[in-house]
């Protein structure tokens, strides 16, 4: 899929959801995403645009999880990214990758969602880390 396929799906309004790190998946309805999100919850609801489903998880979770993602060794588009100051997977900061040197993604530094580079990431201590990447595999019904 190309770069502006997985952004030209996204609604216009999904640019104006709220970084709210209280809003995790499973403590609001996913209907809930205008008034905020966590970086998880906005990236689940990105893949929902593009018909995919991912569990309820946390980062740790997912980075377990083999029922909803699989793990893969190059990132494409609309595959999940996790990044951390280390290569613990608790509390890791969740991202879509749009594109090969480009990342989605909700965090508090911004307030909003942004397109980074992946050497944005690299650059700050918290995100250094690219603890790896996970695929969805799950389609709605």
């Amino acid at each position: 899929m190309e770069r502006s396929a997985v952004l030209d799906a996204i609604p216009p309004w999904f640019w104006d959801v709220p970084s709210v790190g209280a809003h995790y998946p499973g403590a609001v309805p996913r209907e809930a995403l205008s008034t905020g999100a966590n970086c998880q919850l906005f990236a689940y609801e990105v893949l929902a645009v593009h018909g995919f489903v991912v569990a309820h998880l946390r980062s740790d979770e997912l980075w377990l999880d083999t029922a909803s993602t699989t793990q893969v060794p190059v990132p494409q588009p609309l595959d999940l990214v996790l990044f951390k100051k280390d290569g613990d997977p608790y509390g890791a900061h969740v991202g879509l990758a749009v594109a090969h040197d480009e990342v989605l993604h909700l965090c508090k530094e911004v307030g909003r969602p942004a397109l980074w580079p992946w050497s944005g990431f690299a650059d700050r201590p918290r995100y250094a880390v690219v603890i790896g990447y996970k695929r969805p595999v799950m389609v709605k019904q």
